[in-house]
């Protein structure tokens, strides 16, 4: 391959790259605001819930 050819195949692996990087970040970002909009009730909610025993302990 010429050098020039395997250059801008690297640079278009790079940019492949910056934006699948991109869109990751912006999902957790949004991930981030969606648990930081949650109101009182919602997160008294789950507190709840994860003081719930589990199945497995039922079972015992």
């Amino acid at each position: 391959m010429h050098p020039k050819e395997r250059l801008e195949q690297e640079f278009k692996r790079e940019e492949d790259v910056n934006i699948f990087l991109s869109a990751k970040f912006a999902s957790y970002k949004n991930t981030a605001i969606d648990i930081l909009s949650l109101t009182e009730r919602e997160l008294n909610t789950i507190k709840i819930l994860l003081k719930l025993p589990t199945i497995r302990g039922w079972l015992k």
